[in-house]
């Protein structure tokens, strides 16, 4: 990396939201809505400063259900992909009981850090709110002896500047049981400017339970933080967005017609090598 390309990324404070976020509805019906949201985008506006929301969209696109939005899950703010809606009191229950009961299906794709070693594993962390954190924004894992962990770190993750989680339990604090399993799909080098490749693993997530900050801490924990993720890796004018997007939705429903919805794969767009190429 150049000297001027270091100082950038020095002088860099974090992305701006985009100005024209693209959004997609990707189902809809009496009772429910998906929307494929962008990255950086909020979902709702509770102080009515957003010029774009999740909500805004779905009024302003279907203005018959004004004030009847209300939301059965939600996705970070920087995190792109799908986002489910229901329209009315009864329908938001029954669809919250089976994201509750864990009878939904959900996957996710990440580019992360470095190269992944397994195929495919099972992350079994508890997390808890980090206390550190002044701001009370962010999450942290608890290592055990009794989890069933997988400390996937190897030598080629490039990730001296990532942030570590932190390790405490903590009473006052508890530790909820948290899951995910995840199944690589390509190890690469993505182009993050005009010469500079690095090295990234493409990764399908399949989130058991839905902690704050589930995958996002998971993955930092074995090692392989998520390629732009400011919040717990480095910021870097060179990436244009935290690469974790929610892909495919499978809702069981018992006296409907099931919801299952998957909307498109945002990181085909990237230029990704599968060796370094040569200057």
């Amino acid at each position: 990396m150049s000297q001027q390309q270091q100082q950038q990324i020095k002088s860099y404070d974090g992305r701006i939201p985009p100005t024209d976020p693209k959004y997609e509805t990707i189902y809809l019906d009496k009772e429910y809505i998906v929307v494929n949201k962008p990255f950086d985008v909020n979902i709702d506006d509770e102080n009515g400063e957003r010029s774009t929301t999740v909500v805004k969209y779905i009024e302003t696109e279907y203005p018959e259900q004004l004030g009847n939005v209300r939301f059965v899950n939600r996705i970070d703010y920087a995190t792109s992909g799908l986002v489910v809606v229901s329209f009315n009191k009864k329908s938001t229950t029954v669809a919250m009981e089976l994201f509750q009961s864990r009878e939904t299906s959900k996957t996710y794709l990440a580019i992360v850090h470095g190269h992944m070693e397994l195929d495919e594993s099972i992350i079994d962390k508890p997390i808890q709110y980090d206390t550190s954190d002044e701001n009370s924004f962010k999450m942290r894992v608890v290592e055990g002896n009794n989890n069933n962990n997988n400390n996937n770190n190897n030598n080629n993750n490039n990730n001296d500047q990532l942030k570590t989680t932190t390790t405490v339990k903590d009473k006052s604090n508890p530790a909820k049981p948290s899951q995910t399993s995840y199944k690589v799909l390509e190890r690469s080098y993505l182009k993050i400017n005009n010469d500079q490749y690095i090295p990234i693993t493409k990764v399908m997530l399949f989130p058991k339970t839905g902690r704050r900050h589930q995958l996002r801490v998971h993955l930092l924990s074995i090692g392989h933080a998520i390629v732009g993720d400011e919040t717990y890796g480095p910021k870097d004018s060179t990436v244009d967005r935290m690469m974790l997007h929610s892909w495919k939705l499978i809702l069981p429903f018992k006296h409907r017609s099931h919801i299952n919805v998957e909307c498109n794969d945002p990181f085909l767009k990237l230029t990704i090598s599968q060796t370094i190429p040569q200057q």
